[in-house]
């Protein structure tokens, strides 16, 4: 099951890395008098920016996104003598709207219960940083798998395509 999700598993260690760098630059830029006071343009810059790199790394083609399609289209041959196509184009949707769901999710503000349990907490401020940034590791994750699903679909097209002429 875990190869079925092998794009999106990578996918998202880089988009931790990446959320990683971005907090460092934007809180370094921040820091006043040993606290840190962050504007709500510069919050939804943040944001803006991890959804941005999210959907950069969920389109990137790389060997994982290769492998990830290659295990898809033998997922889909499974019990059926073709590939199926329609199987391979549910994955796709079904990843794609949840990757967009959470990217629309991460622009917008952290539900109000997220808020005052962080607050509860004495950690209010980091809900408006950490709620994109964990957003945007789903969109970078399903994102990856829904793009492998695509090339699945394109390796499948290719397979009939070879077949056909033979």
């Amino acid at each position: 099951m875990l190869q079925l999700l092998h794009a999106g598993v990578i996918a998202i260690f880089r988009q931790f890395v990446a959320v990683f760098a971005i907090a460092l630059i934007l809180l370094s830029t921040e820091l006043s008098g040993g606290g840190v006071n962050l504007s709500s343009a510069k919050v939804s810059l943040f944001a803006w920016s991890c959804v941005l790199v999210a959907v950069g790394l969920a389109l990137t083609i790389s060997q994982s996104t290769h492998l990830t399609a290659i295990v898809m289209l033998r997922a889909s041959h499974f019990k059926r003598h073709a590939a199926s196509k329609p199987a391979l184009m549910m994955v796709v949707v079904q990843f794609g709207l949840a990757a967009i769901l959470l990217s629309i999710l991460a622009i917008r503000r952290p539900p109000h219960p997220i808020v005052v349990i962080t607050e509860m907490f004495g950690v209010g401020s980091s809900a408006s940083l950490a709620w994109p940034a964990l957003m945007s590791l789903g969109v970078a994750g399903f994102g990856a798998t829904a793009y492998a699903g695509v090339k699945a679909i394109e390796l499948s097209n290719h397979n009939g395509a070879t077949n056909d002429r033979n």
